[in-house]
C-alpha cells in the first residue's frame, strides 16, 4: 500500500498515526507528572510554612530562655531565696515579701507570661499565702508543682507542654505552656528551686493565625510527641489522632517531611518540621483530596498545549537531523558538569565549524573559571587572616597606653616604691602576655592577666577596686582567645566607676560545647542604645572601641552565632561573651 501512496501522504499517514498514540501517552504521563509535581509543591510549600512557624517559635522560646536567665542572676532575688533556706515558720514572711517584690517586677516586664512561680524545698507558708492568690514562692510539695513536676527534666531548663494550671483563691485556671529552668548553674551545684513561667496557650495559637488554607490543621508537639499547643476546638480529635498514630509519630525523624495519616474518617496529608533547638516541631494537617481539586482543569490546559507543541515538535525532529544535534547535546551535557562544580571537561575535537568554536571558547571558559575560584578562595583566606591579626594588634596598643599613663600619674606624685611596684607587676603582664606566639590561652591564664592589670590600676585607686571571681577550676583549663576580657574592665574603670571606686565580678559556665564568660561592674551603668552603638560600630576615638574589636574577634573565630551582648541589669553593666570550646590555633582561620 505504501508504495502506491505518494510520499507526501505517506509521511502524513506516519506523523499522524504515531502523533495519536504519543498524544495518549502523553496524556496519561502528563496526568502522572502533574500529580507528583502539585504534590511535590504543596509538601514544600508546606514545609516552609511550617519552618518558618517552626524559627519564630523558636526565636519567642529563645526570648523566654534570656528572660528566665536574667531572673535567675538577679542578685536581689538570689539573696532572698538564701535567706529563705535559713528560716523556718513565720520567719520566711520577710524573704517571700522580697522575692514577691522581685517576681512582680519581671512579670510585669513580660505581657505574655500569665504567671511566674519559683517553687523551693524551703518553702513552708503555702496555704497562708495561696488564701490570698499568692503564686510567686510555692513549695515542691504543693499540688501547683506535683502538676508538673513528671514532665520536669534534669536538663538547666526546658518546657512543660500545655496544661490547666489549678490557680486558687476563686482565680480562673487556664490553659498554659510552662517554661522552666532551674535556679543553678553548675550540675553540682545543691538545688535551689525551679523557676517556672507560665505562658498562656492561646499565644503560641497565635502564630497559626492567617495562614492558607481555611481547612488545614495546625498544633505544636514536643519531642516524645506530646500535645503542646493546638486550637482549643480540635483538643479531643487530635488527641485521638496521637494516639491512633503512635507508631508513625515515633518513627518521625528529625528531618522535615511528610507522611499519610487516617484522621475522623478522612485521609489527610500531615507534614511536619524539623525539631528546633527546644524540641519543638511544627505539624499541618491538609485534606488529601484538596490536593487535586485543581488537577482536571490543569490537566485540559497542558493536553491542549502539549498537543501543539508536540506537533511543531514533529515537524522540527524532521527538519534538524539528530546528526546535527548530538554535539550540542554534549556541549549541554558538559555545561551540566561544570554547573554541579566538576571542572574536568571532556569534548570531542575534530569540529572546524560554529560547533567547533564554541568547544573551544567554552574550554578556555571553563580554564579560566576554575582559575578564578582558586583565587578568590585564597584571597579571601588571606583577608581573613590579615582582618584577624590588625585586630589582635589593635587591643595591646589601648592597653599600653593606659599602663603609662598610670606610670606616669604614680611618677608625678614621686614615690618611688610605687614605681617600682607598678613596673614590677607590668613586667608580670606582658611576661604573661607575649611569652607564648599562641593565639589562644588557657582562661586561667586570662585571669591571672586579669587580676594584675587591677593590681596596677589599685596603685593609682589607692585600693578602692575590688575583684570576685566565681568559675569552676575545670573551666579554667579550656583554651580562650586572649585578650577578650580586659576591655571591659578597662571600660568599667575609664567610665563606669566613680571616684569611690567600685566592684567588678566574673563569673563563668560551661553548656554543652558553648562556654559562656560574664563580667559585671555596679557602675553608672550603660543605656541599650549605647550598648548596640559599641557592638555594631563604635567611633574610634570613644569608648568602646575594644569591646567592638573583642565581638569582631570572636566572631572571625568562632563563627557569627558567637560573640558578645549586653544583658539588661537594674544597676552597673553586665557583659556576656559567648565562645564555643576546643579551639585550635590551626583552624582558627576556617571558622
Amino acid at each position: 500500500m505504501f508504495k502506491r501512496l505518494k510520499l507526501k501522504t505517506q509521511i502524513i499517514l506516519i506523523i499522524g498515526s504515531l502523533s495519536a498514540v504519543l498524544l495518549i501517552l502523553f496524556g496519561a504521563l502528563a496526568y502522572s507528572i502533574s500529580s507528583r509535581l502539585i504534590f511535590q509543591q504543596v509538601t514544600q510549600n508546606s514545609t516552609v510554612v511550617l519552618e518558618q512557624i517552626n524559627a519564630v517559635t523558636e526565636q519567642w522560646f529563645s526570648s523566654m530562655e534570656t528572660f528566665s536567665l536574667s531572673v535567675s542572676m538577679d542578685k536581689e532575688l538570689s539573696r532572698a531565696l538564701e535567706e529563705l533556706n535559713g528560716e523556718t515558720g513565720l520567719a520566711q514572711i520577710e524573704p517571700i515579701n522580697r522575692v514577691y517584690e522581685r517576681m512582680n517586677f519581671y512579670q510585669a516586664s513580660r505581657t505574655d507570661v500569665y504567671q511566674m512561680t519559683i517553687y523551693t524545698d524551703a518553702m513552708e507558708l503555702d496555704s497562708y499565702f495561696l488564701e490570698w492568690g499568692y503564686r510567686w514562692l510555692l513549695s515542691t510539695s504543693s499540688e501547683q508543682y506535683l502538676q508538673i513536676a513528671g514532665d520536669l527534666t534534669d536538663q538547666v531548663s526546658g518546657i512543660v507542654p500545655r496544661h490547666l494550671t489549678p490557680y486558687a483563691s476563686g482565680l480562673p485556671s487556664r490553659e498554659v505552656v510552662t517554661y522552666y529552668r532551674r535556679l543553678k548553674t553548675f550540675p553540682s551545684d545543691p538545688d535551689g528551686g525551679v523557676l517556672c513561667i507560665d505562658i498562656p496557650a492561646e499565644k503560641l495559637n497565635t502564630l497559626f493565625e492567617g495562614e492558607d488554607g481555611s481547612n488545614d490543621i495546625y498544633f505544636i508537639l514536643g519531642e516524645s510527641g506530646q500535645m503542646v499547643t493546638c486550637d482549643p476546638e480540635l483538643d479531643e480529635p487530635l488527641g485521638s489522632l496521637l494516639e491512633e498514630n503512635a507508631q508513625v509519630l515515633r518513627g518521625l525523624n528529625g528531618s522535615s517531611g511528610y507522611v499519610l495519616v487516617d484522621y475522623q474518617e478522612g485521609r489527610f496529608l500531615m507534614t511536619y518540621s524539623s525539631l528546633n533547638r527546644f524540641g519543638l516541631r511544627t505539624i499541618q494537617l491538609k485534606p488529601y483530596d484538596e490536593l487535586f481539586a485543581s488537577l482536571p482543569l490543569l490537566l485540559f490546559g497542558m493536553l491542549g498545549v502539549g498537543s501543539v507543541c508536540f506537533f511543531f515538535a514533529i515537524l522540527l525532529v524532521i527538519l534538524f537531523s539528530r546528526r546535527f544535534l548530538r554535539p550540542i547535546f554534549a556541549l549541554i551535557k558538559e555545561m551540566n558538569r561544570v554547573g554541579s562544580g566538576d571542572f574536568e571537561v571532556q569534548l570531542g575535537d575534530g569540529y572546524t565549524n560554529e560547533i567547533g568554536e564554541l568547544n573551544r571558547r567554552f574550554l578556555w571558559m571553563t580554564r579560566k573559571l576554575s582559575s578564578l575560584i582558586e583565587h578568590v578562595r585564597r584571597v579571601s583566606q588571606e583577608k581573613t587572616a590579615a582582618e584577624l591579626e590588625a585586630l589582635q594588634e589593635q587591643i595591646n596598643p589601648h592597653f599600653l597606653y593606659n599602663t603609662l599613663d598610670c606610670i606616669n600619674w604614680m611618677a608625678i606624685r614621686a614615690h618611688a616604691s610605687e614605681i617600682s611596684q607598678a613596673i614590677a607587676l607590668l613586667g608580670e603582664f606582658f611576661r604573661l602576655s607575649l611569652a607564648s606566639g599562641s593565639l589562644t590561652v588557657p582562661l586561667g591564664e586570662e585571669l591571672e592577666r586579669l587580676k594584675i592589670y587591677l593590681e596596677l590600676q589599685n596603685l593609682r585607686w589607692k585600693g578602692k577596686l575590688s575583684y570576685e571571681e566565681e568559675i569552676d577550676p575545670e573551666l579554667k583549663k579550656e583554651p580562650i582567645l586572649r585578650l577578650i576580657l580586659q576591655p571591659f574592665v578597662e571600660n568599667a574603670i575609664a567610665h563606669g566607676f566613680s571616684p569611690e571606686g567600685g566592684e567588678i565580678a566574673v563569673s563563668g559556665w560551661k553548656d554543652g560545647h558553648d562556654i559562656f564568660l560574664q563580667i559585671s561592674d555596679d557602675g553608672c551603668g550603660l543605656s541599650e542604645e549605647k550598648a548596640l552603638e559599641i557592638l555594631e560600630k563604635p567611633d574610634k576615638n570613644k569608648k568602646g572601641y575594644g569591646i567592638y574589636n573583642v565581638h569582631q574577634r570572636i566572631q572571625l573565630y568562632y563563627g557569627k552565632k558567637y560573640g558578645v551582648k549586653y544583658l539588661p541589669v537594674r544597676r552597673g553593666t553586665t557583659a556576656l561573651i559567648h565562645i564555643s570550646d576546643g579551639l585550635e590555633e590551626e583552624t582558627c582561620t576556617k571558622c
